[in-house]
């Protein structure tokens, strides 16, 4: 049984996918599974990944009819046999010793979940200021911490990538189905609650690439709406747990609630039920959110608009964005 099982859910990505997979094969940390989870390309990226199956039995590759990013993961957890699970996005990529240097802090921590530095790069291959990297290592041990990490200090990303996650707390988790966007703020949520500790790591082990063309930043379909149902569903749960102040969870949720909104700007569309739904919350929990230092101006100035009137919303979103200095 390998220590790390590496699950990379692929998707009509022939221009990234053998960047990723070099940089998995070439690891310095030897003893790792890697199952690629081709969700329905319809490009060469079959192709492109049969050719590591082929050259190194490390390597396992699952087909699977078009089912989206989550369901793709948990195809891949389900397939897995190592003693931690870690996540790559087909687009992305991972340094040398990302194994290597995750693995020895979890054994050394025996903790459940290590979080490392992340390096981002815009589309032009630029460094993104989104980086994150702390100054030194940070054991977390108990819950209220371990979420304030997350929502107040921010060291801990709600992303699928750059962790190291003991397969134990992973396995039960039921993954998104149809989600478009955030379904990784889901899954680390959950990791969170589950965890005893955790370990962040200065190290940057993840190369996290920005893709125009991911399906993050589409136009609006019926899987936007089913994402803000999560959104709603997860806020109230964390709210529920009270670990973390009122005002920084509805602020937090509100900002990914309007990826909704803008994702109806890309295409003009008008979805009339989700639209509404989205204006009543955030005026349902408007004050909490204005009240959160956290949530920058231009986002309170564009949820203020989209309050007024969602159609108006989305024929202003890019002059809006544009006057905000984003």
């Amino acid at each position: 049984m390998p220590d790390i099982s590496v699950i990379i859910p692929v998707y009509n990505c022939e221009k990234y996918i053998v960047r990723c997979l070099d940089s998995v094969a070439g690891q310095s940390c030897k003893d790792f599974e890697a199952i690629i989870v081709n969700d329905g390309s319809s490009d060469s990226t079959d192709e492109l990944c049969r050719e590591y199956i082929e050259a190194d039995t490390r390597f396992k590759l699952i087909t699977q009819e078009n089912s989206g990013p989550d369901i793709a993961r948990r195809t891949g957890v389900s397939a897995s046999t190592g003693d931690y699970i870690t996540f790559v996005d087909a687009d992305d990529h991972i340094s040398k010793n990302s194994l290597e240097c995750m693995l020895k802090a979890a054994k050394e921590t025996d903790c459940d979940l290590v979080c490392s530095g992340i390096i981002r790069f815009d589309k032009n291959g630029r460094t993104w200021p989104g980086s994150v990297k702390l100054e030194r290592k940070q054991i977390i041990d108990d819950k209220k911490s371990i979420f304030e990490a997350y929502f107040t200090e921010e060291i801990i990303k709600g992303t699928y990538y750059a962790k190291l996650i003991k397969k134990d707390i992973i396995k039960d988790y039921g993954f998104v189905e149809n989600s478009v966007i955030g379904e990784d703020i889901s899954a680390v949520l959950y990791l969170l609650e589950q965890a005893g500790k955790v370990c962040v790591i200065p190290e940057c082990c993840y190369y996290y690439f920005y893709n125009p063309d991911s399906i993050s930043h589409s136009g609006y379909t019926y899987r936007h709406g089913i994402s803000l149902d999560n959104y709603i569903a997860l806020r109230d749960h964390i709210l529920e747990l009270d670990l973390v102040d009122i005002q920084i969870v509805c602020g937090y949720f509100a900002e990914y609630e309007m990826a909704v909104a803008t994702a109806m700007s890309r295409n003009k569309s008008y979805d009339r039920s989700y639209a509404e739904k989205l204006r009543q919350d955030l005026k349902t929990h408007w004050e909490y959110i204005r009240s959160n230092k956290k949530t920058a101006v231009y986002m309170k100035l564009c949820m203020m608009i989209y309050m007024m009137s969602p159609k108006l919303f989305i024929l202003l979103y890019r002059p809006v964005y544009l006057i905000s200095g984003r």
